[in-house]
C-alpha cells in the first residue's frame, strides 16, 4: 500500500524530530 508507505515515512520523521529534540 502506498499509504502505508507515506504513514511510515511521516512517522520516521516525527520520530527523527523527537529524538534530535
Amino acid at each position: 500500500m502506498r499509504l502505508l508507505q507515506e504513514i511510515s515515512e511521516v512517522i520516521r520523521m516525527v520520530v527523527v524530530v523527537v529524538v534530535y529534540w
